[in-house]
């Protein structure tokens, strides 16, 4: 095929198409993986000190989170004194998607 483009085209230059390329560098990846594979070890195990998991450290709050703590509070509240959503929208300077989409949400505290 390649001999065929060459004598039909001999001026044209020939590119491989993204199919190809990509089979060719996973093959060889796979090829890098396996000769290197006995070289890996298992990773050493985690050290024992008092330090608690990630899920239990608290994080501090960033102020977009506490912003929007903020907001989903007070749009409950304001539902809950019976305001119009158009009214809480004004209110709060929210667009009126943000204050349907909290209204539909239950409050934090329930």
């Amino acid at each position: 095929m390649i001999e065929g483009a060459r004598a039909g085209a001999p001026d044209a230059v020939q590119v491989a198409d993204r199919f190809h390329l990509w089979q060719n560098l996973g093959q060889a990846v796979q090829k890098t993986i396996n000769a290197y594979r006995a070289r890996l070890v298992a990773p050493p195990p985690p050290p024992a000190d008092d330090t608690p998991p990630a899920e239990e450290r608290q994080l501090p709050d960033l102020k977009i989170v506490t912003r929007l703590r903020e907001h989903h509070v007070a749009i409950h509240e304001l539902t809950a004194q019976e305001w119009t959503k158009s009214a809480i929208r004004r209110k709060l300077s929210l667009h009126h998607a943000t204050v349907r989409d909290t209204c539909a949400r239950p409050p934090p505290w329930s």
